[in-house]
């Protein structure tokens, strides 16, 4: 037994307690006051603004950006060049809104092999995009990525972890 800790109370509970329904009003209306914020930085294309209310309003337990508003936010970091800031939204948006996310995909596998060095995972975020899902230009553009990436990891020249997946 360690002095002092034996029998002490100490110890805080296991259990959270549940949330009063004053409190899930206000954290409602909390939430619903940062998207509204966020859509109107996205109106004045502020992405990294917008971006840091994001990650303000994941605190809350059960956030979570609509497809529309997380799509402008990824595109309003990409007009800001802040590509690799916007890395961890497309992944989010791959796993919370899957359906039709073809384009997301090829948005993060094209960054992740030629602005990342990450070959591995980008083939592997390419490779999920479902056969005839894009358009034909779109279709020619995966498949050159799909070609640079496997010449890049051929090259052996990037040390890449584990491709995650995503």
């Amino acid at each position: 037994v360690l002095k002092g800790e034996h029998g002490s109370s100490f110890h805080k509970p296991l259990i959270k307690p549940l949330a009063t329904e004053e409190q899930r009003r206000k954290d409602a209306m909390q939430r619903a006051e940062l998207l509204d914020k966020i859509r109107k930085l996205l109106a004045q294309e502020q992405g990294k603004l917008a971006l840091k209310l994001h990650d303000q309003a994941s605190s809350f337990e059960d956030w979570q950006l609509p497809a529309k508003e997380h799509l402008e936010l990824i595109a309003a970091l990409h007009k800001q060049g802040a590509a690799r800031k916007s890395i961890p939204l497309m992944v989010e948006y791959l796993s919370r809104h899957p359906e039709n996310s073809e384009r997301v995909r090829l948005k993060l596998g094209q960054i992740l092999i030629r602005d990342e060095d990450r070959p591995s995972q980008g083939l592997q975020v390419l490779g999920k995009i479902a056969e005839h899902a894009l358009p034909e230009k779109l279709e020619l553009l995966r498949r050159r990525l799909v070609a640079e990436g496997r010449k890049v990891k051929a090259q052996g020249e990037t040390v890449e972890l584990a491709p995650e997946d995503w």
